[in-house]
């Protein structure tokens, strides 16, 4: 498929219409910004001259025109040092779809879930082949951030370029709340708390919420009531089933199920509030 030939003339007939007054539509560059030596947003330059904001260079596109664009640039550019450029437009178009006005269509797109994964994916691919063997630099002596620069970069191996967090130092207080996270029974993963332990607290919320809580308000009333819990779950928890098997074992014990429908995005905080309600 002749993925240039289509853009071309999605950029042509952009140019020869007029959209209608009060259409919700945006600005689309056609080459794209980090193409430009003067490029205006903040990143690693491209080699050709001229002004990307140029009127030359800026169509009028509705949005799902512009989610085409960015897919065909993404195809088009692929195997050249603008491929990670072009896919990260893509995921950035993607992943702002749900709160930018215009953009609700896109949700089309991303509940395919095949599709938007692999966008997803090659995105992740490029980000780590971007930056393997490189580091965010800073200068030694003054603490100029650099940028993503090479390991072997004459100025990191001689020490003028070091690591951008080398020489930082932690606020005490933060140091000291760190020191208490990280030791005794103050670390929820401390083997101190036994799987035993851990299941009666579980147990004593339910019992408390009335139903099997997920994490997160398991969490917040353990904090309430000064009783243990886990933050994270290591390999050698409940059998290796970690959090299910704490489930698990709180759902054989009190006759209760887990209903993962009461935790849809749109429904936790509301379960959150009035489950607190019962602990306060």
């Amino acid at each position: 498929m002749n993925y240039q030939s289509i853009y071309n003339s999605l950029i042509s007939r952009a140019r020869s219409r007029t959209l209608a007054e009060g259409e919700y539509s945006e600005k689309h560059h056609v080459l794209p910004d980090f193409f430009f030596i003067d490029r205006k947003r903040k990143g690693p330059k491209g080699h050709l001259p001229g002004d990307p904001d140029a009127a030359s260079n800026v169509v009028t596109l509705t949005p799902r025109e512009h989610l085409l664009a960015h897919l065909l640039l993404a195809r088009i550019y692929r195997g050249t040092k603008y491929e990670y450029g072009c896919i990260g437009s893509l995921v950035l178009m993607l992943n702002t779809s749900s709160v930018q006005k215009g953009r609700a269509e896109f949700s089309n797109f991303i509940g395919k879930g095949r599709a938007y994964a692999n966008v997803q994916e090659k995105w992740s691919k490029k980000v780590s082949k971007q930056f393997k063997g490189t580091i965010v630099a800073k200068e030694a002596s003054t603490g100029t951030i650099i940028g993503h620069v090479p390991l072997d970069h004459p100025y990191v191996v001689s020490g003028k370029w070091v690591h951008h967090t080398k020489g930082n130092k932690l606020k005490e207080a933060h140091r000291e709340k760190l020191s208490k996270v990280a030791t005794g029974l103050a670390n929820a993963n401390s083997k101190g708390y036994t799987d035993n332990i851990i299941l009666e607290s579980f147990i004593a919320c339910t019992e408390a919420v009335g139903f099997i809580p997920h994490k997160c308000i398991w969490h917040g009333w353990a904090k309430k009531t000064n009783n243990p819990y886990l933050t994270h779950f290591r390999d050698w928890r409940f059998e290796g089933k970690g959090y299910l098997g704490l489930r698990e074992l709180a759902e054989q014990a009190t006759g209760k199920k887990f209903d993962p429908k009461m935790y849809r995005k749109k429904d936790t905080k509301d379960i959150y509030n009035k489950a607190k309600e019962l602990w306060v």
